[in-house]
């Protein structure tokens, strides 16, 4: 699965050297019986009751398989995979060219790891609700495995420093550096500027601590993160669908 390979990528590579793909591609490799085994560990049952609690439809799932197979489809092979990874290296290229070769990045191995996890029945090929399932559990784990060895203070500093992208992140969007940044990409650089407005940031910012206890646990850690992602597979979308002017 081209685009999960890439965010295990990206999310591994902050404890590695992201100049050097390999040497994160190796540290996945190495951790992932650790991972399978709290993944097969888990209570899913109850795993998949709190997801229908706090968040309901994963809209960046929905939105990878419609990307990959079309919205009628509720079934994903390999060949769809693979296909599907073929068309994204070309879509992000033709956007971001100097991002091309990184996401092209494949190793077989990676590959294996997360098809084995997403087939939850074992049928060779998934659903979007095996999908949907298999990613909210899998970041369950990455979630618990963040508290589990973060120091202690880190998990009450967390809120106030998730809070205050609210307010810092506009500066950044809007500052010379960042204009002179997407100086060859204007109209994405529009985009970005009018979507992420005061009220939405402080809608994905704000309350993360949705259990008031001021620490943050892997649960609320887990929805935090379900919510970007979904708020960046929307931007995609809206990137995608709109025509330069």
């Amino acid at each position: 699965m081209k685009i999960l390979q890439f965010l295990l990528t990206a999310i591994f590579a902050q404890f590695e050297n992201f100049e050097d793909p390999d040497a994160t591609i190796e540290m996945i490799k190495q951790l992932y019986p650790v991972f399978k085994m709290s993944f097969k560990n888990l209570d899913h049952e109850k795993m998949h009751r709190e997801m229908e609690e706090d968040i309901g439809e994963i809209v960046f799932i929905e939105r990878m398989f419609d990307y990959c197979v079309g919205e009628d489809a509720d079934f994903m092979t390999k060949k769809d995979d693979e296909e599907c990874g073929k068309k994204m290296i070309r879509d992000v290229a033709k956007s971001f060219p100097q991002y091309a070769e990184m996401i092209s990045e494949d190793d077989p191995e990676i590959n294996n790891m997360i098809y084995e996890i997403l087939d939850i029945n074992k049928d060779g090929s998934f659903s979007r609700e095996e999908y949907r399932e298999s990613v909210y559990c899998s970041i369950r784990v990455l979630a618990a495995k963040f508290v589990q060895f973060a120091p202690p203070n880190l998990k009450t500093e967390l809120i106030p420093l998730i809070s205050s992208f609210a307010e810092i992140l506009p500066n950044l969007i809007n500052n010379e550096e960042m204009a002179i940044y997407m100086n060859e990409h204007p109209r994405i650089y529009r985009i970005i500027q009018k979507r992420f407005n005061q009220e939405r940031l402080a809608r994905l910012f704000k309350n993360v601590d949705f259990n008031e206890n001021e620490e943050l646990c892997e649960r609320e850690l887990a929805k935090f993160a379900i919510n970007i992602l979904d708020e960046l597979s929307e931007l995609a979308q809206v990137i995608s669908n709109e025509t330069d002017y």
